[in-house]
């Protein structure tokens, strides 16, 4: 399967790198990713929605420390 987007491959890519092999999750937040990745915030929760509706990651979005929003990603490897 071929990811169409350069930067949604890059966002892919940024994320396989804190995954285990079997795809489990990172807990590569937003901030981290653009950091990493040289996107804008907005444009990255674009391509994050995007992946998840091409159902190549699941995202699962949880109240965290001091309100903030955790955000945990799964790479689904059956879609390869």
């Amino acid at each position: 399967m071929t990811v169409a987007g350069t930067s949604k491959r890059f966002v892919l890519l940024a994320l396989a790198d804190r995954a285990s092999d079997r795809g489990e999750r990172t807990s590569l937040g937003v901030p981290t990713l653009c950091r990493k990745t040289d996107i804008k915030r907005s444009t990255m929760y674009g391509l994050l929605r995007e992946l998840e509706e091409d159902d190549l990651i699941q995202r699962d979005n949880r109240r965290g420390v001091r309100r903030r929003r955790a955000l945990r990603i799964w790479i689904n490897l059956h879609s390869w």
